[in-house]
């Protein structure tokens, strides 16, 4: 199967945050149920001893949580940026934990997950993009501008992109503001909509080709 004959770039890359929007939801919410541990079970897990909280502990069993949400939404757990938080989880438990887990501290652990899966979800973009004939993610970025509320604004950034590294630039560049826009749908249960608006820009850039 060829890239072109696989689903769009486009909307793949609106899956794409979709799918870290759950995994951001799911994963949060299994992470503040951690506080509802037993105490036995934290001591078995060894994420406290003695009443302390152990910051490796914590981590090896919030990548093992981690780990079952990554692969509930199709990305890869053994991508390694999800082994290297153990800096800011030590940070955090000396930071926030000398009272336990507190709802600071496990914000601050959410908070770390958070920003390493927008990484992942938008080089994941990225490389969508970057693997497309310059014309191919050219015209794969409009949609993506228009569902991100940039329709018109970035027509000239576009037709002045000359290969597929400049391309997936801009597929980056319209990220946060996507990413925003799938999340606001998600919540209000319209992402539905998102879907059919790129399949419409789609259609009418093939119709007009």
């Amino acid at each position: 199967m060829t890239i072109e004959t696989q689903p769009s770039a486009a909307y793949q890359a609106l899956k794409t945050y979709q799918a870290q929007n759950e995994y951001i939801r799911s994963l949060t919410d299994t992470i503040r149920k951690i506080r509802d541990y037993s105490k036995e079970t934290l001591e078995k897990e060894g994420i406290t001893k003695d009443g302390k909280v152990d910051a490796e502990s914590l981590w090896l069993h919030t990548n093992s949580l981690a780990e079952k949400h990554l692969k509930e939404q199709n990305f890869d757990p053994k991508d390694v940026r999800w082994k290297l938080l153990f800096p800011i989880v030590k940070n955090a438990v000396k930071q926030f934990g000398s009272k336990g887990l507190t709802q600071d501290l496990m914000e601050q652990i959410i908070g770390a997950y958070l920003r390493g899966s927008t990484e992942y979800a938008d080089e994941r973009v990225q490389g969508t993009y970057a693997q497309l004939p310059t014309k191919t993610g050219q015209k794969y970025l409009k949609p993506i501008a228009a569902v991100s509320g940039l329709d018109g604004i970035y027509d000239n950034d576009i037709a002045g992109t000359t290969d597929p590294q400049e391309v997936a630039g801009l597929a980056a560049q319209f990220g946060a503001e996507l990413r925003g826009r799938v999340a606001t749908a998600t919540a209000k249960g319209q992402i539905g909509k998102l879907e059919e608006l790129v399949k419409a820009q789609e259609a009418q850039m093939d119709k007009a080709a």
